[in-house]
């Protein structure tokens, strides 16, 4: 039986790759709390590694945009669902 991850799940993960993000680049997690930056650093890199990979960044920021919007959507629905 799978656990399906909520959303706070989610950005939990992400919390932890950024902190990796940011100790590769030899930061620690209060340089991050100032400012967005390590945000935008990453979002740049990625649409470098696209470049590289002939991968449509825009395309996939779209569809990133959807699967979001359908996660979303789908755990409000649940909230409701268990009301």
């Amino acid at each position: 039986m799978s656990v399906r991850k909520t959303n706070k799940d989610r950005a939990n993960d992400i919390y932890s790759l950024m902190l990796v993000f940011l100790q590769y680049y030899g930061f620690e997690e209060s340089d991050a709390k100032e400012d967005n930056w390590f945000i935008r650093d990453l979002l740049c890199d990625l649409k470098h590694f696209c470049d590289d990979y002939a991968i449509d960044f825009y395309g996939e920021l779209i569809r990133a945009e959807t699967f979001y919007d359908l996660e979303v959507q789908e755990e409000k629905e649940e909230e409701v669902s268990n009301v």
